[in-house]
């Protein structure tokens, strides 16, 4: 980043399957950082990261990138684009809002505008978990939400370690880590390591995570934080009336 200093140096680390890992640390320790480049979404500039298949990310207020009209087609965004249909892309979103939380008789024809922010979070969960992935990455899934939700939340990642899932979120509440498996300091992580040797995971069939294209990521990035580029073409420079007269006259 911009001061130079590298995030991890010398960082070992395990997760293990059909665990709920909880990783905890300060604001910019690195864990959406770690999150990012264990799912392949920023490329490492030395060491490796191995995985079985490829891990998929829920990013922090992931209920910010909802976008069809019903619950049941955003859920089945991703699997869709990555080809599945019929049967068995219904089952797979079905299958998926029900570990949510969401049966899929209740809400698979939901509008998502009617939705709770509880459960808006937990259709973006959904979308996460029908992607039937090997690992799940989860950054900060509870942010912002009420006591009752959260609990909610937390439910359905122990869900999906119980079926055999590789589980990891992040968190700054203590009351959460605690609801895991294993909880690791990623500051204390990434001082001392918690284990993790190359060869063995080779033997055990684990493959190097590919970097993905991120340009959907990128710009989204520029959205939420507010980032805006002032132009300077003709267009750009009119006053604002003299843009609405011509707008009108387009339109």
């Amino acid at each position: 980043y911009r001061s130079g200093t590298p995030i991890f140096k010398n960082f070992s680390l395990d997760i293990r399957v059909g665990e709920l890992t909880a990783i905890t640390g300060r604001s910019g320790s690195g864990k959406s950082t770690l999150f990012e480049l264990a799912a392949g979404l920023l490329k490492p500039t030395g060491g490796e990261i191995l995985a079985h298949g490829s891990p998929v990310l829920a990013l922090q207020l992931s209920e910010s990138a909802l976008f069809e009209e019903f619950a049941a087609d955003d859920a089945a965004f991703g699997p869709q684009n990555r080809g599945l249909s019929g049967e068995r892309l219904r089952h797979r979103v079905q299958e998926a809002m029900n570990i949510c939380g969401l049966p899929f008789e209740d809400f698979a024809d939901r509008r998502i505008h009617t939705l709770s922010g509880g459960e808006k979070r937990k259709l973006a969960l959904a979308g996460i978990i029908a992607l039937e992935s090997e690992v799940y990455l989860f950054d900060e899934p509870t942010a912002g939400l009420d006591p009752k939700s959260r609990l909610q939340v937390m439910n359905t990642l122990a869900a999906l370690a119980e079926s055999g899932k590789a589980v990891v979120f992040s968190t700054h509440r203590l009351d959460e880590a605690a609801f895991a498996d294993r909880r690791i300091d990623i500051e204390r992580a990434k001082k001392e390591g918690c284990g993790g040797e190359k060869d063995s995971a080779q033997k055990n069939g684990l493959q190097t995570v590919e970097e993905t294209d991120t340009s959907l990521l990128d710009s989204l990035r520029r959205t939420s934080s507010g980032l805006y580029e002032k132009a300077s073409s003709p267009l750009h420079k009119l006053p604002p009336p003299a843009k609405i007269l011509l707008f009108l006259s387009l339109f």
